[in-house]
């Protein structure tokens, strides 16, 4: 489990394997913390099964990251609600 902080800082987000923690910039948009949660996660993901090490090179698990962020996060949002709308 990772812990979620907010925090005033330049970038919009950063993860900490080490530590567990998905750091959030404080004061951005929920739209915006959510794709930023998001694209954290999959940092995450990446150091978790082992792949972050193979990948060795920050610009390539940066492109990679985003990759799959622009699948998975316009899914989410319109899966999400349809549920929402579905259950209203």
């Amino acid at each position: 489990m990772f812990s979620i902080q907010y925090k005033q800082m330049e970038d919009f987000g950063r993860m900490d394997i080490d530590k567990r923690t998905i750091l959030l910039k404080k004061n951005m948009g929920s739209e915006e913390t959510f794709d930023t949660l998001l694209h954290e996660a999959v940092h995450a993901c990446l150091s978790l099964s082992g792949l972050g090490y193979l990948i060795n090179n920050e610009n390539l698990e940066e492109a990679l990251v985003r990759a799959l962020e622009n699948l998975m996060i316009p899914t989410f949002k319109r899966e999400h609600l349809q549920y929402i709308q579905q259950t209203e």
